[in-house]
Protein backbone atom coordinates (compact mmCIF):
# COMPACT_ATOMS: atom_id res chain seq x y z
CA UNK A 1 0.00 0.00 0.00
CA UNK A 2 2.82 2.42 0.90
CA UNK A 3 4.64 1.59 -2.35
CA UNK A 4 1.47 2.28 -4.35
CA UNK A 5 0.99 5.60 -2.54
CA UNK A 6 4.63 6.58 -3.15
CA UNK A 7 4.35 5.67 -6.84
CA UNK A 8 1.10 7.63 -7.15
CA UNK A 9 2.81 10.63 -5.55
CA UNK A 10 5.73 10.45 -8.00
CA UNK A 11 3.40 10.13 -10.98
CA UNK A 12 1.25 13.01 -9.72
CA UNK A 13 4.32 15.21 -9.32
CA UNK A 14 5.47 14.43 -12.85
CA UNK A 15 2.02 15.14 -14.22
CA UNK A 16 1.80 18.45 -12.39
CA UNK A 17 5.31 19.66 -13.13
CA UNK A 18 5.80 17.90 -16.45
CA UNK A 19 9.55 17.66 -15.81
CA UNK A 20 12.10 15.08 -14.78
CA UNK A 21 15.34 16.18 -13.13
CA UNK A 22 18.65 14.40 -13.64
CA UNK A 23 21.80 15.23 -11.69
CA UNK A 24 25.26 14.68 -13.16
CA UNK A 25 28.76 15.28 -11.90
CA UNK A 26 31.89 15.90 -13.91
CA UNK A 27 34.49 13.13 -13.80
CA UNK A 28 38.00 13.40 -15.17
CA UNK A 29 38.55 11.16 -18.17
CA UNK A 30 41.96 10.18 -16.79
CA UNK A 31 44.06 10.91 -13.70
CA UNK A 32 45.41 14.34 -12.78
CA UNK A 33 48.93 13.01 -13.44
CA UNK A 34 47.96 12.51 -17.09
CA UNK A 35 46.66 16.04 -17.66
CA UNK A 36 48.81 17.87 -20.22
CA UNK A 37 47.05 21.25 -20.05
CA UNK A 38 44.07 23.13 -18.69
CA UNK A 39 42.90 26.22 -20.54
CA UNK A 40 39.99 28.58 -19.99
CA UNK A 41 38.20 30.13 -22.97
CA UNK A 42 35.42 32.60 -23.42
CA UNK A 43 32.94 32.15 -26.27
CA UNK A 44 30.63 35.10 -26.72
CA UNK A 45 26.99 33.93 -26.55
CA UNK A 46 26.22 36.09 -29.59
CA UNK A 47 28.81 34.26 -31.72
CA UNK A 48 27.36 33.76 -35.21
CA UNK A 49 27.47 29.95 -35.24
CA UNK A 50 26.96 27.04 -32.87
CA UNK A 51 30.15 25.91 -31.18
CA UNK A 52 30.55 22.28 -30.09
CA UNK A 53 34.35 22.16 -29.97
CA UNK A 54 37.31 24.47 -29.37
CA UNK A 55 39.60 24.71 -32.39
CA UNK A 56 42.77 26.66 -33.12
CA UNK A 57 40.79 29.79 -34.00
CA UNK A 58 40.00 30.32 -30.30
CA UNK A 59 42.61 31.81 -27.98
CA UNK A 60 42.52 30.83 -24.30
CA UNK A 61 42.04 33.70 -21.88
CA UNK A 62 43.97 31.74 -19.24
CA UNK A 63 46.34 28.78 -19.24
CA UNK A 64 46.25 27.16 -15.81
CA UNK A 65 49.64 26.18 -14.38
CA UNK A 66 50.36 22.51 -13.60
CA UNK A 67 50.58 23.32 -9.89
CA UNK A 68 46.80 23.95 -9.96
CA UNK A 69 45.71 20.84 -11.91
CA UNK A 70 44.72 18.87 -8.80
CA UNK A 71 42.87 21.82 -7.29
CA UNK A 72 40.89 22.68 -10.42
CA UNK A 73 40.13 18.99 -11.06
CA UNK A 74 38.75 18.67 -7.53
CA UNK A 75 36.70 21.85 -7.97
CA UNK A 76 35.25 20.59 -11.25
CA UNK A 77 34.39 17.18 -9.80
CA UNK A 78 32.46 18.85 -6.97
CA UNK A 79 30.11 20.61 -9.40
CA UNK A 80 26.59 19.20 -9.68
CA UNK A 81 25.00 19.58 -13.11
CA UNK A 82 21.20 19.71 -13.05
CA UNK A 83 19.30 18.71 -16.18
CA UNK A 84 15.55 19.40 -16.16
CA UNK A 85 13.82 17.58 -19.00
CA UNK A 86 10.25 18.55 -19.96
CA UNK A 87 8.20 15.38 -20.30
CA UNK A 88 5.06 16.58 -22.02
CA UNK A 89 6.35 19.63 -23.85
CA UNK A 90 8.56 19.05 -26.87
CA UNK A 91 11.76 21.00 -26.58
CA UNK A 92 14.74 21.68 -28.77
CA UNK A 93 17.50 22.45 -26.28
CA UNK A 94 20.62 24.30 -27.29
CA UNK A 95 23.73 22.35 -26.30
CA UNK A 96 26.41 24.45 -27.93
CA UNK A 97 29.26 25.96 -25.94
CA UNK A 98 29.20 29.58 -24.88
CA UNK A 99 30.44 31.69 -22.02
CA UNK A 100 33.39 30.40 -20.02
CA UNK A 101 34.64 26.97 -21.13
CA UNK A 102 37.37 24.95 -19.42
CA UNK A 103 39.39 22.61 -21.64
CA UNK A 104 41.12 19.75 -19.81
CA UNK A 105 43.55 17.99 -22.15
CA UNK A 106 45.26 14.69 -21.36
CA UNK A 107 48.55 13.22 -22.59
CA UNK A 108 46.54 10.71 -24.63
CA UNK A 109 45.13 13.64 -26.68
CA UNK A 110 41.67 13.11 -25.20
CA UNK A 111 40.18 16.36 -23.96
CA UNK A 112 37.08 17.46 -22.12
CA UNK A 113 35.21 20.72 -22.54
CA UNK A 114 33.49 21.75 -19.34
CA UNK A 115 30.98 24.57 -19.54
CA UNK A 116 27.90 25.90 -17.89
CA UNK A 117 26.00 26.29 -21.14
CA UNK A 118 24.29 22.94 -20.84
CA UNK A 119 26.84 20.37 -21.97
CA UNK A 120 30.14 18.72 -21.05
CA UNK A 121 31.86 17.14 -24.07
CA UNK A 122 34.70 14.59 -24.31
CA UNK A 123 36.72 14.23 -27.53
CA UNK A 124 39.60 12.04 -28.72
CA UNK A 125 41.65 11.93 -31.94
CA UNK A 126 38.68 10.58 -33.88
CA UNK A 127 36.18 13.15 -32.58
CA UNK A 128 33.29 13.15 -30.13
CA UNK A 129 33.37 10.38 -27.49
CA UNK A 130 30.87 11.29 -24.79
CA UNK A 131 28.77 14.07 -23.31
CA UNK A 132 26.23 14.86 -20.66
CA UNK A 133 23.79 17.69 -20.22
CA UNK A 134 22.96 20.01 -17.38
CA UNK A 135 23.83 23.33 -15.81
CA UNK A 136 25.55 24.35 -12.62
CA UNK A 137 24.06 27.18 -10.61
CA UNK A 138 25.38 30.34 -12.26
CA UNK A 139 26.77 31.81 -9.04
CA UNK A 140 28.71 28.60 -8.32
CA UNK A 141 30.10 28.49 -11.87
CA UNK A 142 31.11 32.17 -11.75
CA UNK A 143 32.91 31.67 -8.42
CA UNK A 144 34.92 28.79 -9.91
CA UNK A 145 35.86 30.83 -12.98
CA UNK A 146 36.81 33.89 -10.91
CA UNK A 147 38.99 31.69 -8.69
CA UNK A 148 41.17 30.80 -11.69
CA UNK A 149 41.06 33.90 -13.92
CA UNK A 150 40.55 36.66 -11.35
CA UNK A 151 37.74 39.16 -10.90
CA UNK A 152 39.23 41.74 -13.26
CA UNK A 153 39.49 39.34 -16.20
CA UNK A 154 36.05 37.92 -15.40
CA UNK A 155 34.55 41.44 -15.55
CA UNK A 156 36.08 42.03 -18.99
CA UNK A 157 34.24 39.05 -20.47
CA UNK A 158 31.17 38.64 -18.33
CA UNK A 159 28.03 40.32 -19.60
CA UNK A 160 25.32 41.09 -17.07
Amino acid sequence: MKKMLAMALVISTLLLTGCATHLNTFKLHDTVDNISSIEIYYINPSYEKYIFDIDESFEPIKIVGPELYTEIANDLEMLVYKDVVPIFIPSDPNFDLFGFVIKVKYMSNVYQLVSNSGTVYTYDDSGWVDDFYGCVEQETWNELIIKYIGQETFNIYHED
